[in-house]
């Protein structure tokens, strides 16, 4: 960390665990491999090219001075259940960092929605990789293994909810049994009293009485009706059709099962492609343009996982232990709270954002509105108006890896980097 007069990009991007230790309860002093090393070395397996973990180790002691880091030490710190439970808190901690750090900023597409002032709003859903090198068949077969991740849809930080395989067992585990199987608090993010969830899942969320269940404590879904629903329509609910934030509802209703609770459903129309979705919620106050706006804000989260997968390589358990996988999900996480907070530092500090990026979103959302005029049709101001990125170029992955490689130092590096946000290299 900022240990030297002229700190490193490599200090800098560390930074954040100063605050994460100096809160931590859970961190023991361990002269043979300290726990702000196991973090370190981690969090950049996660973001360094890498083969194989004694690969990775190697790459450790030669390039990034982690003299302490062996195979045996990282390997039986990954299995340690003392050190699961420091890496889960410092992940909490680091992850309510990020998003108090963005929200100062008022980097936030829901904060001109009172509607929502009470609300924090997540893109939930499972993710699997492939099973680890030493993996133990199940039926003469290796399973993949999943977990269930919610993205903060206002600040973008990345939390870790359970992992969902049930071991020993030949059929993968439904992510919906591995939801009801948790405590609800679990579900409702660290929220405070008086504040409401929102959680925008795919369809495998769907069970009613569960929805019923966490209602009750503050936790709402939004999903899409699945074509087997044989939902009965109750009636109709009112909403403002002046409201521009409703362009494209074509219906607020109130339906349900034979014999259960009565949820809503929104059906909306893409003002670009015209393709008709039916969205159900218990959420009952809200716009219903909103409810619309939530659930297309879900795919953010594939685009996270998409990252994590073609970006930085993360396609493959490190280990066979339950502990183990715990922990690389704790550390994918961290990671990905990491770059946010550098991506904050060089966009508040520096005045560096991804321009080429900028500009194909732009050109995407110019051949949206051409696309739809010439359909009669307009697309929602809640579309138009969104522009962030969800995902960091590989420039940016690459420039990182290497300046901390190199030891760059940080005034350096940032010079690197400006040309490379503005246009790619070829």
């Amino acid at each position: 960390m900022d240990t030297e007069n002229t700190p490193t990009l490599s200090d800098r991007f560390w930074q954040p665990l100063l605050f994460v230790l100096a809160r931590s309860k859970s961190t023991r002093e361990c002269v043979r491999y300290e726990d702000v090393a196991h973090l370190k070395s981690g969090i950049a397996r996660v973001i360094h090219s890498k083969d194989s973990g004694r690969a990775w180790i190697q790459n450790l002691c030669l390039y990034l001075s982690q003299v302490n880091s062996t195979v045996g030490n990282f390997f039986d710190a990954l299995k340690s259940r003392r050190r699961l439970d420091f890496v889960a808190e410092s992940s909490v901690t680091l992850a309510g960092e990020t998003d108090r750090r963005i929200l100062d900023c008022g980097d936030d597409a829901f904060t001109a929605h009172r509607e929502l002032r009470k609300f924090r709003i997540y893109a939930t859903d499972g993710h699997s990789i492939g099973a680890s090198a030493h993996e133990s068949p199940i039926h003469g077969k290796k399973r993949a293994v999943n977990h269930i991740f919610s993205l903060n849809l206002r600040t973008q930080s990345l939390h870790y909810i359970d992992p969902c395989n049930a071991q020993g067992k030949k059929k993968k585990e439904h992510e919906i049994k591995k939801l009801k199987s948790l405590e609800i608090n679990s579900l409702r993010m660290g929220a405070p009293n008086g504040i409401k969830v929102i959680h925008a899942y795919d369809p495998a969320i769907v069970d009613y009485r569960f929805w019923a269940k966490c209602k009750q404590n503050g936790v709402y879904y939004i999903t899409i009706e699945k074509s087997n629903s044989a939902l009965i329509k109750c009636g109709d609910m009112d909403y403002d059709r002046e409201d521009p934030r409703n362009e494209g509802v074509l219906g607020n209703e109130m339906v349900g099962p034979s014999n259960g609770e009565a949820i809503r459903r929104v059906t909306y129309r893409d003002g670009e492609s015209g393709k008709i979705y039916r969205f159900l919620t218990a959420e009952m106050t809200l716009p219903p343009g909103l409810i619309a706006f939530i659930y297309k804000c879900r795919w953010d989260i594939e685009k996270v996982f998409d990252q994590n997968k073609n970006k930085l390589g993360e396609n493959k358990a490190w280990a066979k232990s339950p502990t183990a996988k715990k922990q690389q999900a704790q550390f994918l996480c961290m990671a990905h709270n990491l770059i946010l907070l550098l991506s904050l530092r060089l966009k508040t500090g520096e005045a560096i954002t991804d321009e080429k990026s900028h500009h194909r979103r732009l050109g995407r959302k110019k051949h949206a509105a051409e696309q739809a005029q010439r359909n009669d049709r307009k697309i929602n101001t809640l579309v138009s108006q969104l522009n962030r990125a969800t995902q960091c170029c590989l420039q940016f992955i690459r420039w990182l890896r290497i300046s901390m490689i190199k030891k760059t130092p940080y005034r350096q590096a940032v010079r690197e980097l400006r040309p490379l946000m503005l246009r790619y290299i070829r």
